[in-house]
């Protein structure tokens, strides 16, 4: 029996979506997130690239299957779009959404190509179209707490100390987007440039290839170090630390679960982050730890943030140009060896 989401909870302002494309994550991260916001959210139209799939989901949303992206973007009942699974045609449904001025959450990874979506940004900031790239590290549990500690009493942030393994080749991210190398070192530089508030100065990476004991589970470490100061003529303000674990043939699933290990340490303490929801801070003698597990998931986040930025709010989300700045950095050092160190690499302007 197909479920049916819940429309009957409905506030008087509604965001009315058109969704694109229903990828393996739908199920599991995506289609929860939208039952939660009920209230928020009205699905009127869908499109995915294989006809079944999208009018199945179609009838499971009581909205209309569109055969086509144009025809869709192009409804006048349609608000915005949630582009779930882009595929191959990522920047077809973007530039028409920017002719029809639909803003856009754009779900997964929008890629290596840093030019292409430099001509994306430029164009939506041309139309003045939002369109909210899925940096999900930002709206953890953990990190929206932490965040809040930041504020009021542990003070700004000194230093990160960043550990994460990435998945298997045998074991597939539960987040889009978060599958490759490059990609998880974007949304972790975007997270640390997020928490310490400041663009990076300068950049250095390594790879530390481990003993010949330890190859078995990690085949390789990549090594990046970040400096962030508020002009290049500053004293450094903050530093993060990113260890990103490159895994072996033999790590099991439990090795490769991206679960984030962060230490940092603030002007007024210190915190440890393990995961999207748990959290232990102190001041001094006090010591506290905090489970957030029952705090609504990042998704949910992601998309009220969405919903309400779009409904007119002056809430502030990620954009196009926070990839590109990530990216930027990144790809600056993405192919360092264990003897190739770029450092001081200043390349966009904050």
């Amino acid at each position: 029996m197909a479920r049916h989401f819940n429309q009957s909870r409905r506030s008087n302002v509604m965001l009315k979506v058109g969704i694109i494309g229903f990828g393996p994550a739908w199920e599991s991260r995506y289609s929860p997130a939208l039952q939660k916001l009920g209230d928020r959210i009205q699905p009127l139209a869908v499109f995915d690239v294989v006809r079944a799939r999208g009018e199945a989901f179609a009838k499971e949303l009581r909205a209309h299957f569109i055969d086509g992206v144009h025809a869709l973007i192009a409804r006048q009942d349609v608000d915005a779009l949630l582009l779930f699974d882009a595929d191959w045609y990522v920047d077809v449904p973007l530039h028409f959404a920017c002719r029809y001025r639909k803003p856009v959450f754009i779900a997964g990874s929008l890629g290596a190509d840093l030019p292409r979506i430099e001509v994306l940004e430029k164009v939506a900031s041309g139309h003045g179209i939002d369109m909210m790239p899925e940096l999900s590290r930002r709206y953890t549990p953990a990190t929206l707490r932490f965040r809040e500690l930041i504020a009021t009493s542990l003070g700004r942030v000194r230093r990160l100390r960043v550990e994460l393994t990435l998945p298997s080749s045998t074991t597939r991210s539960q987040v889009p987007g978060q599958s490759n190398e490059l990609d998880v070192l974007v949304g972790l530089v975007d997270w640390c440039r997020c928490l310490i508030g400041l663009a990076p100065q300068s950049i250095s990476s390594r790879v530390v290839t481990p003993s010949p004991t330890q190859r078995g589970n990690v085949t390789k470490t990549r090594q990046v170090d970040l400096t962030f100061s508020r002009s290049a003529t500053d004293g450094e303000a903050g530093r993060a630390e990113i260890r990103l674990h490159i895994p072996g043939a033999e790590v099991s699933p439990t090795e490769s679960d991206m679960t984030l290990h962060c230490q940092a340490d603030c002007a007024q303490g210190h915190a440890t982050l393990v995961g999207s929801d748990q959290l232990q801070w102190r001041i001094g003698p006090r010591h506290f730890c905090e489970s957030l597990s029952l705090e609504r998931s990042e998704v949910e986040m992601m998309l009220d943030h969405f919903t309400r930025r779009v409904l007119g709010g002056l809430i502030p989300t990620p954009s196009l140009d926070d990839v590109c700045q990530s990216l930027a950095w990144v790809q600056t050092v993405s192919h360092a060896t264990d003897r190739e160190i770029t450092a001081a690499c200043l390349l966009r302007k904050p």
